[in-house]
């Protein structure tokens, strides 16, 4: 339940650019090929995140994998659906997510704006919640109004891959943020290890 809990709030990212409490950012974990950063959000109690890791991986592999919709339920064990709602445009399009929780949790459900650049060497996924009725609501389900989510990729000349996360979020609703902060940084990296694990 723990995971569950800390797994939506790391694959739900949510951003208000309003309030802004501190731009200080401070780090968490050092390591030599990866560091998280935290600082306080200006609309929850959860803390921004960012990542910053660099890892070796097959970049062909990795611009299929976050290309398809379908990987987001690989990476995240809450998201039990994940499809394309409508094509904007060659680079961006509509999303839907929904997210399962425990019984005693409102289950939730976003549409996401999500648009991708890439080149041989670079790879970019912005996805910020839409104000958009394409997806009907249901019952019972809490419907994230305010996203978004960053992931940049390079490869680098020796063959290596940077990355860069960042998240912001407020999943509303009644959920124990004390216990998400606690979590999510190592829900954090378990996503990612399984992203590399998809690429290698």
């Amino acid at each position: 339940m723990l995971k569950t809990f800390s797994i939506l709030l790391v694959s739900l990212v949510f951003y208000s650019p309003e309030n802004k409490k501190s731009n200080e950012w401070e780090t968490k974990i050092n390591e030599l090929d990866y560091q998280v950063l935290v600082r306080e959000s200006d609309i929850s109690d959860i803390k921004e995140i960012k990542i910053v890791h660099k890892f070796k991986g097959n970049f062909k592999k990795l611009v299929l994998a976050l290309n398809n919709i379908e990987t987001n339920k690989k990476l995240f064990n809450s998201c039990t659906e994940a499809r394309l709602l409508k094509q904007l445009d060659a680079h961006s399009s509509y999303q839907y997510f929904y997210f399962k929780m425990p019984l005693t949790i409102s289950d939730r459900d976003i549409i996401s704006k999500v648009t991708i650049h890439s080149t041989d060497t670079t790879y970019s996924l912005v996805s910020s919640a839409a104000d958009s009725k394409i997806a009907s609501f249901k019952s019972k389900v809490i419907r994230i109004t305010q996203a978004n989510t960053s992931w940049q990729f390079k490869k680098t000349r020796s063959g290596d891959i940077h990355m860069e996360y960042y998240a912001s979020a407020d999943p509303k609703g009644k959920i124990p943020k004390w216990l998400v902060n606690a979590f999510a940084i190592r829900e954090a990296r378990i996503s990612i290890d399984k992203l590399k694990k998809m690429i290698q």
